[in-house]
């Protein structure tokens, strides 16, 4: 019996017998539709007027990988098909906290409104240690301009039993991008995209307390983006990660899988975050870091008294927040005033 005859597959341009890519795809490429997912809530409707669309999709290029990429056989990639011309990006310093230490008892509120007397904006006056104990503490304001900071600092020295050096305990830079047209579905989709395709390093996310998660609404609208099994391998959508009773490794992305059943899409109109929030990311091992994204729609909400500004069309848009304490600081080499516009060269890089 003769041995059959080896047929040679025909080769397209650029592709190698050992790994051999359909780059017919280069010239009809294939796409992938993935639908925004939004919760209906009232707040939604409330903004907006209308319950969430139904036919917003983040349109993806099905294509072979990139010449030379050392990848798996049939393995392609998948680029977004986004047109970053429909928007304006502008990035800018939105808080800063300049941390100052008392002699004895702090009144807060009236230290408060002494500050915004003087320089004719609102400062914000908050204790370090948890429960309000202590006397070191922070003052934070809004929007700062360089000599608007060298005059809070020089106002909270000048202070009876407050010493100020001006230290930076934290500050926090927003990046925006506005769509062009003010469309909403536009900004959703950047919204989506931001989100995504942001992933920082597990080291600043590891601990369940910074883990990803998205919130759109109270702490019973929180969801964790990717959970852990549990001992006996069944999930529970409704339940936080930690409650699993699996600790997480080394590797938080290795241990859940990336299974599609460890993974809770994010709502559109949601929050996302990574890393620790606010008072418990002072304290601890936390590494200092920080995102959250959103589609900037509200401003100066209180969810105590139930008041919030809503933007004008022109004023929405998609942000990103990083907010910088502690080691993150450090590692930036950023303690004072001086230091910040080496440092946001570094960031930008």
């Amino acid at each position: 019996m003769s041995n059959p005859q080896r047929i040679e597959q025909p080769m397209y341009s650029g592709q190698s017998r050992n790994n051999r890519y359909d780059y017919a795809y280069r010239s009809k490429p294939m796409s992938l539709e993935i639908p925004l997912k939004f919760a209906d809530t009232k707040s939604y409707r409330d903004l907006f007027g209308d319950p969430p669309p139904e036919d917003l999709s983040l349109t993806y290029l099905w294509q072979p990988p990139k010449s030379g990429a050392a990848w798996f056989p049939e393995r392609y990639r998948l680029t977004p098909d986004f047109d970053l011309s429909r928007y304006t990006a502008r990035a800018e310093v939105d808080y800063i906290r300049i941390g100052f230490t008392t002699a004895g008892h702090l009144n807060r509120a009236r230290l408060s409104t002494r500050l915004r007397e003087a320089i004719g904006v609102s400062v914000s006056i908050e204790p370090t240690a948890p429960g309000g104990s202590g006397h070191t503490h922070t003052a934070r304001i809004q929007q700062p301009t360089r000599t608007l900071t060298e005059t809070l600092i020089k106002l909270l020295g000048e202070q009876e039993g407050l010493s100020c050096t001006g230290t930076i305990e934290e500050i926090e830079i927003s990046v925006d991008w506005y769509a062009n047209n003010e469309s909403d579905a536009d900004r959703w989709l950047m919204t989506e995209l931001l989100w995504r395709h942001l992933l920082p390093d597990a080291d600043y996310w590891r601990d369940l307390g910074g883990f990803p998660r998205c919130c759109w609404g109270g702490s019973r609208e929180t969801r964790h983006l990717l959970t852990i099994p549990s001992e006996d391998k069944t999930h529970d959508d409704e339940k936080q990660p930690e409650r699993y009773g699996v600790p997480l490794g080394m590797d938080p992305l290795r241990d859940a899988a990336l299974e599609l059943r460890n993974y809770n899409p994010a709502k559109a109109n949601g929050t996302i975050y990574y890393g620790a929030r606010d008072a418990a990311a002072m304290t601890g091992g936390h590494p200092g870091v920080s995102f959250r994204i959103m589609h900037k729609v509200i401003d100066n909400q209180n969810r105590v008294t139930g008041t919030r500004t809503v933007l004008d069309e022109g004023e929405r848009r998609a942000r990103m927040e990083i907010t910088l304490r502690g080691p993150a600081l450090d590692e930036l080499r950023v303690s004072r005033l001086d230091d910040l516009p080496a440092a946001i060269k570094k960031i930008r890089k």
